[in-house]
């Protein structure tokens, strides 16, 4: 068992190696993502070694992933240096092809034809400008299962799956409030106050500056936000001069922002104290997306 466990783990090496060669060889030559996934193929000694077969990655992503982390996102393309938005292109696209009727019409004889990929590219300009075009989605659908069917690799059949189910509203993709509650719960507060952070508009705060105490008081722990030029510090300890000062417990502020206490209400009762005042402090927040 010790020597089987060894003997895979050395394909393993080599299948990464022989993949990581090839690829730094073609981009040292010039070459696009796109040309070197068509280049890129696993020896035959490695493709079919049983523990190396494409059923969680696949040899295409991993070009992607290499290519992304030497090269980053620019891939030599000009068209891709400031590329249209995506609107704007399905747009574009459609009317080149004659209008909606015809383009969906063109996605639906790719799918007859088995041509999957270009079914769902075809389809997909439809539907990212009406997502209830009925033809469009249903051609979208059926290009998605099909393509779901080819696969391998379980994460690439179950995103698949997933956005044609997305398609269709049959898929929660919030995440559940008991769920994000419980994970809220178990953070650490500085943890929680920088992905909070994280979720500031800062293209409504350009001209804004502002300092906010946290003083969380079970846990004897001082935090502060510091605002200014859209970018928003997580500093500790707490700051001599401040807008706000929010006093509370760790646990009734991270029940605040997991919407399980409604903080006015909290406000009221004396479980959150505000030096500053409620007012300035809803504005504060009214500034944060409500996605966490």
């Amino acid at each position: 068992m010790r020597f089987f466990s060894l003997n895979t783990l050395i394909f393993s090496a080599h299948r990464k190696s022989n993949v990581t060669f090839v690829i730094s060889r073609f981009m040292n030559r010039g070459y696009y993502p796109e040309e070197i996934v068509e280049k890129v193929k696993l020896p035959p000694n490695l493709a079919s070694h049983p523990y190396l077969q494409e059923l969680y990655g696949t040899v295409e992503w991993s070009v992607r992933g290499t290519y992304a982390g030497y090269i980053g996102w620019f891939n030599g393309d000009p068209v891709q240096l400031a590329p249209i938005t995506q609107n704007e292109r399905a747009q574009k696209i459609i009317e080149l092809a004659g209008g909606v009727g015809a383009i969906t019409e063109a996605a639906r004889q790719a799918m007859e034809k088995g041509d999957a990929k270009w079914a769902l590219e075809l389809a997909s300009h439809v539907f990212i400008l009406n997502p209830d075009h009925a033809k469009a989605r249903e051609v979208r659908l059926n290009a998605l299962k099909a393509l779901a069917a080819e696969q391998t690799s379980a994460n690439g059949r179950n995103y698949y799956l997933t956005m044609a189910l997305e398609d269709h509203k049959l898929v929660q993709n919030k995440a559940i409030p008991s769920i994000r509650a419980s994970g809220i719960k178990n953070m650490k507060l500085k943890t929680l106050l920088r992905i909070m952070a994280s979720n500031l508009k800062a293209e409504e705060v350009e001209d804004m500056k502002m300092t906010v105490v946290f003083n969380f008081t079970d846990v004897k722990e001082l935090y502060t936000y510091e605002l200014r030029n859209s970018i928003l510090d997580v500093i500790d300890g707490a700051s001599e001069e401040y807008d706000l000062m929010i006093t509370t417990t760790g646990d009734i502020w991270k029940s605040i922002i997991s919407q399980e206490r409604n903080g006015a209400a909290a406000y009221f009762s004396g479980d959150l104290v505000v030096d500053g005042g409620l007012i300035l402090m809803k504005q504060f927040f009214d500034y944060f997306d409500q996605t966490m």
